[in-house]
C-alpha cells in the first residue's frame, strides 16, 4: 500500500491535503479537511476519479464527486 501527497493548502484556520492510496490496482483519491486550530480533522472524502489541480478539485467537490461515507478507504 502506498500513500502519494498530490497537494495542499493552507488556510487562515484550516488546510486540506488530496493524496491517494492503494497501488495500480485500487488507487483511491482522498481528500482530507483539517482544522490546526483544534489539532482535529473536519472531513475525510474519497472520489472514484483524481483530479490535477485546485479547479479540478473545487469542481468535483461542487458536483459532489466526494463521497464521506467511503469507509476505511481513505
Amino acid at each position: 500500500m502506498r500513500w502519494l501527497l498530490v497537494f495542499a493548502g493552507v488556510g487562515s484556520k484550516a488546510c486540506f491535503v488530496y493524496f491517494e492510496r492503494g497501488g495500480v490496482m485500487r488507487p483511491s483519491s482522498c481528500l482530507a479537511v483539517i482544522d490546526y486550530a483544534e489539532g482535529k480533522t473536519v472531513w475525510i472524502g474519497e472520489a472514484p476519479m483524481k483530479v490535477w489541480g485546485l479547479d479540478e478539485l473545487r469542481s468535483a467537490l461542487s458536483e459532489g464527486e466526494f463521497q464521506d461515507n467511503a469507509g476505511p478507504a481513505c
